[in-house]
């Protein structure tokens, strides 16, 4: 399957992700308990992707302020799996991706599994970018980021990136070794009829607009 643009190759494995009707129609073990769901922002439009994840997270915290990683489980979210990030906070300056999606890597042209995060964040948005990610546990909350991709051969789209905080620290006493985590899904907010290209990996994308989701602490800066 070619992209309509630029002629580059989507892979087999990943074509279905790809499908805009079987975008729309993912679900997780969560669909449809919206009841009592994080607050967002009234401008703030989600796209469907984003808000099954959101969902998902929301069921899987059931009473406290965030799941933990134990209580994350793949199988419960299985539609979203192309589309999703894991982030495990590793030190200070450490934010490495644990899990990658397999449209994302699609996309990207590579799977960044392994890798710091931080890293690769560009240099006039780092701070922010970083501020938001520790706001996530610290205060905590999640946050709806929008990006503008570049494709390659010309041309952008936005991205809508959802990050989700989960603890390291187990909510039932259980020791889980680990650091806080970051559960998120990237979307782009337009679905085209057909894939429209890789991103370019050469350009970073531009911040377009961040806003905070209120879990029932407020969000940063109210």
């Amino acid at each position: 399957m070619q992209d309509g643009n630029s002629g580059q190759t989507l892979p087999s494995w990943s074509q279905p992700a790809f499908d805009p009707d079987y975008v729309r129609a993912v679900k997780t073990a969560f669909s449809g308990q919206t009841d009592g769901l994080p607050l967002v922002p009234a401008d703030v439009s989600l796209t469907h992707v984003g808000h099954e994840m959101l969902t998902y997270w929301h069921g899987t915290r059931g009473t406290q302020p965030m799941p933990d990683s134990s209580q994350i489980s793949p199988g419960d979210f299985r539609g979203l799996l192309p589309y999703s990030r894991y982030l495990s906070w590793e030190g200070p300056e450490d934010l490495r991706i644990r899990v990658l999606g397999s449209a994302l890597s699609a996309a990207i042209g590579t799977d960044l599994t392994g890798m710091n995060l931080i890293d690769l964040l560009g240099p006039d948005e780092r701070d922010e970018d970083v501020a938001a990610f520790l706001a996530l546990h610290g205060h905590p909350c999640g946050s709806i980021t929008i990006k503008r991709s570049h494709i390659v051969g010309g041309g952008t789209r936005e991205i809508e990136l959802v990050h989700l905080p989960v603890a390291g620290i187990s909510n039932s006493g259980e020791d889980l070794e680990s650091g806080d985590r970051i559960l998120g899904s990237i979307m782009m907010r337009e679905l085209p009829d057909r894939w429209d290209g890789m991103a370019d990996r050469t350009k970073y994308m531009e911040p377009v607009s961040r806003c905070f989701i209120d879990i029932g602490f407020g969000v940063p800066g109210a």
